[in-house]
């Protein structure tokens, strides 16, 4: 086994040419703050359908994509009656985020695959809209 030594700086101690690359680097940054709580909260909803994420990307660098194994099957005999939107399994906001469109389409349409699907697909706008948000933040403070 080896050992490896890092030295770390505070930002103020770096030089101009440094304090640049390190701004650059923060700029163009792939981390998605909250990754593991929008997974978790996608995650949580499919399961109360039987639904397992198959495939995903979320964050900057990958773009935003979820997939699923949900069929109509998982929907059958379900009733809007029986559906608490407002429900927060993870606690997290992305839970809000799935369960409010899920049950307004529900309860338009009547279809709850439609419901299902849509939902998903209002996540994926939510995340990319944080995604754009976090990194015009990290700019603006490096700046």
């Amino acid at each position: 086994m080896r050992t490896i030594k890092t030295k770390l700086y505070e930002f103020n101690e770096l030089s101009d040419a440094s304090k640049e690359l390190a701004r650059d680097w923060y700029r163009e940054s792939n981390d998605f703050p909250w990754f593991d709580d929008y997974l978790a909260s996608i995650q949580a909803f499919c399961a109360e359908f039987s639904v397992k994420v198959t495939d995903y990307a979320l964050g900057a660098g990958l773009g935003c994509f979820i997939n699923t194994n949900a069929t109509h099957a998982n929907f059958e005999g379900l009733k809007l009656a029986d559906y608490n939107k407002e429900s927060m399994p993870t606690g997290f906001c992305g839970d809000s985020d799935l369960r409010y469109p899920f049950y307004d389409t529900f309860k338009s349409t009547g279809d709850a695959f439609f419901a299902f699907q849509d939902a998903i697909d209002a996540i994926q706008i939510t995340i990319r809209y944080n995604i754009i948000a976090t990194a015009w933040s990290r700019s603006m403070r490096a700046l």
